[in-house]
């Protein structure tokens, strides 16, 4: 009866061996990866690139058009959103406390163990348009929409008094929503196109919302020396946001 012979590599030599057969069988997926990453940081070097230029465009059209908020756009409903949103830092709790009062900020602020603090939606966005005097008391919003650049019917104004919030994406949508720009089939990019310009209005709508606002938090009595105070009391700061939107393909 033959006995069967095992073979094996020298065992000298295995180690060595087994790591150049893995090098070779795995050269290949080796080189796909480095080949991806290559492209990779090719496209988010010029993805930055494009990016920065289109942020200069947009802070050029924000500036022109006083706004805060703003599409470019591209091919088949793609676009761009360029944004300046702004950003609080107290400097000086006590006296915001004395300004807006003491029950406000019990119920619109949240003290952590680190001193810092946590404010509600409504009262930063409050306390930023104070900041940057972004608002303004010289119209109701019942009072200017009788006044808007573009005409608008009672039945309108009574729909845009309780949907308008102060948000320029949301309320240019719903301006032209009411107003019949925007409705089933139509793209948000080809309503703006066939609306009249609406930055103007947004403009003010924004500011008197903004006023609104302030008048709901702040006490009646003394609400001059309140928003100053307030003033002196934090710093507001602007920082430009980029938002990429597009179809995606399915894979």
């Amino acid at each position: 009866m033959m006995r069967m012979k095992k073979f094996i590599n020298d065992p000298e030599n295995l180690t060595p061996e087994l790591l150049e057969g893995f090098a070779e069988a795995h050269k290949e997926l080796v080189d796909l990866a480095v080949a991806a990453m290559k492209v990779a940081e090719d496209a988010k070097s010029a993805l930055e690139k494009y990016k920065a230029e289109i942020q200069n465009r947009g802070l050029s059209v924000l500036k022109d058009r006083n706004n805060q908020y703003c599409r470019i756009y591209g091919t088949d409903g793609s676009y761009v959103a360029v944004s300046e949103p702004k950003e609080i830092d107290i400097l000086n709790m006590p006296r915001l406390k004395q300004a807006i009062g003491e029950d406000v900020c019990a119920g619109l602020v949240t003290e952590t163990t680190k001193t810092t603090y946590t404010l509600d939606k409504k009262l930063q966005k409050a306390l930023k348009a104070i900041a940057a005097n972004d608002y303004t008391f010289e119209y109701t919003l019942e009072d200017y929409l009788k006044e808007m650049s573009v005409p608008v019917s009672e039945g309108q104004r009574e729909v845009l008094a309780r949907r308008l919030k102060g948000d320029y994406k949301e309320d240019k949508n719903t301006l032209l929503s009411v107003l019949g720009y925007l409705g089933k089939g139509t793209t948000e990019e080809a309503a703006e196109a066939a609306a009249p310009n609406l930055d103007m209005d947004l403009y003010y709508i924004s500011k008197i919302k903004n006023a609104e606002l302030i008048q709901a938090i702040l006490p009646d009595e003394g609400i001059d020396w309140s928003m100053d105070e307030i003033k002196r009391s934090l710093i507001v700061t602007s920082k430009l946001k980029l938002e990429i939107a597009y179809e995606r393909e399915d894979k």
